[in-house]
């Protein structure tokens, strides 16, 4: 793994950080606010999230998987190299969820129908994200 690599890693920990906080920010706000313009940024940071997973995920399958022992007969690379798999494809269905919830909330403006104080948006919203 080249050098660039490794600082391709650790910038993009920063960036994901940045924005998953971005999005609850926004989850929060969609509570108060109730615009359209709100959910507009959501989706952008959720395919913005989306697109930053990408290299960092295909690094480290191609370049630390490939580096971790099978130890005591168990296949520890693969486990790992599924786990990865696996995580990638629940972390696409849920992006993909939340991007799709939030055009239909904003494509029908019902934005004040679906959140109320008796289910705030961060739960309505968690639960689109894990009911995949």
């Amino acid at each position: 793994m080249c050098s660039q690599q490794i600082a391709t890693l650790a910038h993009s920990l920063g960036l994901v950080s940045d924005d998953l906080q971005g999005i609850l920010c926004l989850v929060y706000a969609i509570d108060l606010i109730h615009t359209p313009s709100t959910l507009t940024q959501l989706i952008e940071i959720a395919e913005r999230l989306h697109n930053r997973f990408e290299a960092p995920s295909s690094i480290f399958l191609a370049h630390m998987v490939p580096s971790i022992p099978d130890t005591e007969g168990f296949p520890t690379r693969n486990y790992y190299e599924s786990w990865i798999v696996s995580f990638n494809t629940q972390r696409t269905i849920a992006i993909d969820n939340l991007i799709d919830c939030a055009r239909t909330l904003r494509r029908e403006g019902r934005l004040h129908q679906v959140i109320c104080p008796s289910m705030p948006s961060l739960v309505f919203l968690k639960n689109i994200l894990v009911s995949a």
